[in-house]
C-alpha cells in the first residue's frame, strides 16, 4: 500500500483520482515499474522467464493500467530483479506500449564494460516493440570505459537516422 495515497502500488487509477483531488500544481505522470510486473505477477521473480501465463498477467495489467493513464512503462535492467529478464520479455511488454502510443523508459542493462552492448539491446527493443525508448541517464562508469562514447553517440545516431524513434537522458553533471 502506498503511504502517500493509500492505494496498492498497482492501483494507477485510484493512485491518480487522489493526485487530481490534491489539485497538485506540477505535472504529473507514472510508469510502470516492470520490476513492480515481476514481483506482483511472477512465482518467482528473480527466474530468468517468466511462465506464458506470468507474461500474459503482467501484460494484462500493464495494459490496463495505460488505459487508466499510466504513461509507460520504466524497466530496471540493471537492478534485481529486472536484471533476470530476458530481451524478448520486455519486447512483449513494449508491444502493449505501442498499441497505446506510450514510453518505454530503461535504465540499461549495464554502464560498464557491456555497455555497447546494453545500448544495442535497447534499440532491439525499441525496433521490435515499436515502441518510444528513453534510455535513463545515459553514462559510462569507469574511466577504462570513457573512451566508448562517441561510438554510443554514433550507434544511437545511427539507429535514429534509421526510424529508431530512440532517445537518452543524462544527469547534468
Amino acid at each position: 500500500i502506498c503511504g502517500h495515497c493509500g492505494n496498492s502500488p498497482l492501483d494507477i487509477k485510484g493512485h491518480l483520482e487522489k493526485v487530481i483531488k490534491k489539485k497538485t500544481a506540477m505535472n504529473y505522470g507514472v510508469l510502470i515499474g516492470h520490476s513492480t510486473l515481476r514481483n506482483k505477477f511472477m512465482d518467482n521473480p528473480y527466474a530468468a522467464q517468466p511462465s506464458q501465463i506470468e507474461l500474459e498477467k503482467m501484460k494484462n495489467h500493464l495494459e490496463i493500467s495505460l488505459k487508466n493513464g499510466a504513461m509507460g512503462l520504466s524497466a530496471g535492467l540493471r537492478y534485481f530483479p529486472g536484471c533476470f529478464s530476458a530481451t524478448k520479455e520486455i519486447i512483449e511488454l513494449c508491444k502493449i506500449l505501442s498499441k497505446y502510443g506510450k514510453l518505454y523508459a530503461t535504465h540499461i542493462r549495464n554502464e560498464e564494460n557491456e555497455i555497447i552492448d546494453a545500448v544495442e539491446e535497447s534499440i532491439r527493443i525499441c525496433n521490435s516493440g515499436k515502441v518510444r525508448t528513453m534510455i535513463s541517464h545515459l553514462k559510462i562508469l569507469g574511466k577504462k570505459n570513457w573512451y566508448k562514447s562517441g561510438e554510443i553517440i554514433s550507434i544511437l545516431s545511427e539507429a535514429r537516422n534509421s526510424g529508431a524513434d530512440i532517445w537518452a537522458d543524462m544527469y547534468p553533471f
